[in-house]
């Protein structure tokens, strides 16, 4: 008798929980800050200070990878630090292609998708999954010059025909008079850390 009146017990109190979610009606986003972007192709979700850009800003990117892009997605935001003159630029990109290096008579198979192209500092080696994708990715490279600095990563694989490629970049310039340095690597590790986190959420929608 004791577990009858428990088991209606839970039943009661099932229902009633029923209706008060039914009555809060859609769930919230759990990710306000967030945004989503979506083709018919690809799909991520990044932060809403990130804005998009148009495809042509991949090139700025796969050039420096031999690779000619045809199409490509991309989102960026710009930080200033509060002291000195100090400015870090946090780039996003996707392109796909079909031609893997400058030759002409270069197969489009999957294996040259991994192919170095005309720079030999990124060799595509180790494998990550992403969305249960298999990628290869380069190395992280960084690079300095004039004022300028880049940190580049780069993460291939093929789908559909077509060679894809997802780089990360941080580009920050500075005359790094009065710049307080420690800031400086705090911004750059959060920018890391944003776009690797907009990397994990990668996924093709055909």
């Amino acid at each position: 008798m004791q577990k009858i009146l428990v088991l209606l017990l839970l039943a009661v109190l099932a229902i009633g929980v029923y209706f008060v979610i039914k009555n809060l009606g859609p769930i919230p986003n759990l990710k306000p800050n967030s945004r989503t972007f979506d083709s018919n192709e690809v799909q991520f979700v990044y932060p809403s200070s990130y804005t998009t850009e148009p495809g042509p800003q991949s090139n700025l990117v796969m050039n420096s990878f031999g690779i000619d892009s045809n199409i490509g997605y991309g989102v960026a935001k710009t930080t200033n630090t509060k002291t000195g003159h100090f400015r870090l630029e946090s780039i996003f990109t996707i392109s796909r292609t079909r031609f893997i290096n400058e030759s002409d008579n270069i197969d489009n198979t999957e294996s040259q998708c991994y192919v170095q192209g005309t720079d030999s500092r990124f060799n595509f080696e180790d494998s990550v999954m992403i969305d249960n994708i298999n990628f290869k990715k380069s190395q992280q490279y960084s690079g300095a010059g004039a004022g300028n600095r880049y940190t580049q990563q780069s993460f291939r694989t093929y789908h559909n025909n077509y060679c894809w490629d997802v780089t990360l970049t941080d580009h920050s310039s500075s005359d790094y008079n009065g710049v307080d340095m420690n800031e400086v690597k705090n911004l750059e590790d959060n920018s890391w850390g944003e776009l690797n986190q907009i990397l994990s959420t990668f996924k093709f929608t055909n």
